[in-house]
């Protein structure tokens, strides 16, 4: 039995509870909403309890399937965190408000191995999935043309409503409304190669959004489709027609305030006259009913979302952004047939940075290439850890402890810094804030020099910064395990370039040894100082288990002051587990017990094979799973946090 939380208390959330009950496939657990009275009255009605809190549904145990009814501005928020809670989902369209979000939401749902459908219950009534039969069938023959009306009767202070703010929505009327015309043209027709739009706001006062929309599909063969979608059409009205070789079907009306829904199929064979037939399908609108059984199903059956999948749900509101472009430009855009089957990227790129003390969009921070930045890689940086909570919370991995350590690095590379502690800490919460439901997130900040020339004195350059935050997922080789090789180079020490200074012009010191380690077959490279002595990984600290101790090298071995090699001696001294700073040789990485690397990106990661020799027989030891699980356990907030290492943000 599936226990489901709805989302949401309008109309929406109203028709996927009837349709819960109606079918009695699944227990309507709780219904969580804002609005104090659309939610006491959809409680009463189905006898369900009730919350203001939408993570109170989502973080129940109980709860295994959420239903999202809300504007689309929470879609994103909600079903990632839902996902990450082990729920399938069921969202209405469209998916999410921004399609970067969309493309993000495939990437979480394939992580947490949880199923999300988005509602396009349009494919679901019985005359649509009747001419999907028939047209399948092939007795009318290959599809040509298709024609759509679809529309809703304009309402007085439309303006004031939520569906004509920005804030909620990313389009108008052909986002919120004719989207379910080009999915039904995609089902029944296939891909399309371009577009021509025309997009306007005609009588209601709700610019940027647009009232009515017409636009024009191009596909091959001279396949074409026209929709035009608005409410100045002074009626509720649907119509949808496709044009074939051999026949034709019609569909009209909806059910309800689109007056009941009819199926017209036209045909012909050689020599036989025209045949023509109508079906009417009388009553209520059935489409919720279909489209929740369908939903369940597929989840019980372990089955793929044929209907309402999420590549579906991205390329529409890709198609429908194209539409904006073409009528913003007024011209024929190519679309992109494989959008939404391209590989799900491990990072994906934000929308926003915080750039010059404030957040913009990401395409507007630019530097000039004749910055000292771009010509001699005048900077310094910080990766720091930004974890998500199972209840939605967000925590930063020692905050201030890197922020200071950005100070540090600035101070020893003559670059002074134009904002202070909390400016930084502000853009860092601020862009947060901005990446909610994203995940587990990897934070960058970074000052650099942007005028001034080699060598000129402190306090003469222009120095400014910005702060970038994207997704992160966990390494896989956390489980795995990685091989690194002893590398032919040697780690820098104080008398070339100081490790204490994380600079990003240090950094290419480290990428032709991880290429090179890479083109071996290694995962990473391990370098020793110049006394032969091992001091880090091209990204890592570095620590060895022999008869139960844990032994890293020194500071003065040539390594980073690394904050998170602070944490793990802390972790491995409150487990009893001495820890030894001292120097290592090579071989004695060879004959260690265990071996493992920690960073702020790896986290601690089981090294199995040095060069040729396999580590403790090729298998995680007990002390680094130990400490992974703990490590672990602590930054995602299932395990008390002893030291103070998490700075949450409300």
């Amino acid at each position: 039995m599936y226990n489901i939380g709805i989302i949401g208390s309008g109309l929406q959330a109203d028709r996927r509870a009837q349709a819960i009950m109606e079918t009695q496939i699944g227990n309507l657990r709780k219904i969580a909403s804002i609005d104090k009275d659309s939610l006491n009255k959809l409680g009463n009605k189905y006898n369900v309890a009730t919350t203001s809190s939408w993570k109170e549904v989502v973080i129940d145990n109980e709860i295994n399937v959420i239903i999202i009814c809300t504007p689309p501005h929470l879609h994103f928020e909600i079903a990632s965190c839902a996902l990450e809670n082990g729920k399938h989902v069921l969202c209405e369209k469209p998916l999410t408000k921004e399609l970067e979000d969309a493309k993000a939401i495939k990437r979480i749902s394939l992580d947490c191995g949880k199923k999300i459908m988005c509602g396009f219950n349009h494919r679901h009534h019985p005359a649509m999935l009747k001419a999907h039969e028939i047209l399948t069938s092939g007795v009318i023959g290959r599809p040509i043309t298709g024609r759509a009306v679809y529309g809703i009767c304009g309402r007085e202070e439309c303006e004031n409503e939520w569906r004509s703010n920005t804030k909620f929505v990313s389009g108008g009327q052909l986002m919120e409304q004719g989207i379910h015309a080009i999915d039904l043209f995609r089902w029944y027709m296939g891909e399309f190669d371009s577009l021509s739009s025309q997009v306007s706001t005609q009588v209601f006062p709700i610019e940027p959004l647009e009232d009515t929309a017409v636009v024009l599909l191009h596909g091959e063969n001279g396949k074409t489709a026209t929709l035009h979608s608005s409410i100045t059409q002074w009626i509720n009205k649907f119509r949808f027609e496709l044009y074939c070789t051999k026949g034709y079907f019609e569909i009209t009306g909806l059910g309800g305030s689109y007056d009941s829904e009819k199926l017209k199929i036209g045909f012909r064979r050689p020599n036989d006259p025209f045949q023509e037939t109508i079906t009417e399908y009388r009553g209520r609108d059935k489409s919720w009913i279909n489209e929740w059984v369908y939903f369940i199903n597929n989840i019980e059956n372990k089955a793929d979302f044929e209907m309402g999948n999420v590549d579906d749900a991205i390329q529409n509101m890709y198609i429908v952004e194209k539409a904006y472009l073409s009528s913003n430009e007024q011209r024929r855009i190519q679309l992109d047939k494989i959008f939404m089957k391209e590989k799900v990227e491990k990072i994906v790129r934000p929308r926003y940075i915080w750039f010059k003390g404030e957040i913009c969009k990401w395409e507007e921070a630019k530097i000039h290439v004749w910055s000292e930045l771009a010509t001699r890689g005048a900077n310094v940086f910080e990766g720091i850890r930004c974890y998500r909570q199972k209840d939605g919370k967000y925590a930063i991995l020692c905050l201030k402890e890197h922020l200071d350590r950005l100070e540090q690095s600035a101070k020893l590379m003559y670059i002074e810094n134009p904002y202070d502690f909390q400016e930084i800490k502000s853009g860092i919460i601020g862009l947060i804030e901005k990446m909610k439901g994203y995940g587990h997130l990897y934070i960058r900040p970074t000052v650099y020099v942007e005028d001034g020339r080699y060598g000129n004195l402190y306090g003469d350059a222009v120095n400014d910064a910005y702060i970038v935050c994207v997704p992160v997922d966990r390494d896989k080789n956390i489980k795995n395990g990685i091989k690194c090789c002893i590398s032919t180079y040697r780690r820098s020490d104080d008398m070339t370039f100081s490790p204490l200074i994380k600079a990003g012009a240090a950094y290419q010191a480290f990428r032709i040894p991880a290429i090179e380690a890479k083109a071996l077959g290694y995962d990473d490279a391990i370098f020793l100082n110049n006394l032969n002595f091992v001091s880090e990984t091209t990204a890592a600290s570095i620590f060895m288990v022999k008869d139960n101790l844990i032994i890293t090298p020194p500071l003065n071995a040539g390594i980073l002051d690394s904050i998170t090699r602070k944490n793990i001696i802390s972790l491995a001294h409150s487990k009893n587990i001495s820890v030894i700073e001292r120097n290592i040789t090579r071989v004695e990485l060879y004959t260690a017990d265990e071996i493992f690397i920690a960073g702020t990106l790896c986290e601690i990661t089981p090294v199995l094979q040095i060069d040729k020799t396999i580590i403790g027989g090729g298998e995680v030891g007990q002390i680094t799973k130990s400490m992974i699980d703990t490590y672990i356990g602590i930054c995602e907030g299932n395990i008390k946090d002893e030291w103070g290492w998490l700075e949450y943000v409300e």
